[in-house]
């Protein structure tokens, strides 16, 4: 009967594994963290699970670190943002409404990751990078590897290293 069991829970976690694999996880967290769901804010604790195109926002000098395998997002204080997954490519892109997101992705696995803000996207070449976005404008700061970033409102484009 053990074996029964777990052979049954073999099958089910094929079946719920790649569900939660474009999922993103609250590894860290410290302050209010709050995820819009059905038009409600919701607080989240360490270890929730959010689900893509969900926006997720710090509130005060909150911070979260989310992970999705080797790619790393975390979030500054007075941040905002929604994870979106294109499933053709595999594109991922951080919509950075306002405040300051920091990405770490293993270029040698991640080779379509992008953070999206009103003023600037940047698109990973390297590892790791910073983006502060606010209603005047946005930057993008590499600490390691290199971004490639396309301002939207010049349309002008740059290599960040």
């Amino acid at each position: 009967m053990p074996r029964l069991i777990l052979v049954a829970l073999a099958v089910l976690a094929t079946f719920i594994t790649p569900v939660l694999a474009d999922d993103w996880t609250a590894q860290k967290l410290r302050g209010t963290v709050l995820e819009l769901v059905d038009g409600a804010w919701q607080k989240i604790e360490r270890g929730a699970v959010v689900p893509e195109s969900h926006v997720v926002r710090t509130l005060g000098n909150a911070r979260v670190v989310f992970v999705r395998g080797s790619e790393t997002v975390e979030l500054g204080p007075d941040t905002q943002v929604a994870f979106h997954l294109r499933e053709s490519d595999r594109f991922t892109t951080v919509q950075q409404y306002f405040g300051e997101v920091a990405v770490e992705a293993d270029v040698e696995k991640v080779k379509h990751f992008a953070v999206q803000t009103p003023h600037l996207a940047a698109v990973v070449k390297g590892t790791v990078f910073v983006v502060r976005s606010d209603d005047k404008g946005a930057s993008a700061a590499v600490k390691r590897g290199a971004v490639a970033v396309h301002a939207s409102e010049s349309h002008a484009r740059a290599t960040a290293s």
